[in-house]
């Protein structure tokens, strides 16, 4: 599962060996990705 972010907007995807599957830009997913990156990095700063 990876979030790809436009800096925007995020695009969530998820490749299995039998399926990939993306859903569509949207901006809820650009905000979970800096969440999770700012609690991930706390730790480290």
């Amino acid at each position: 599962m990876c979030i790809i972010d436009t800096l925007d907007k995020g695009m969530l995807t998820r490749r299995t060996e039998k399926a990939n599957r993306v859903l569509s830009l949207f901006f809820g997913f650009h905000w979970a990705k800096r969440i999770f990156e700012w609690n991930y990095l706390r730790k480290y700063r």
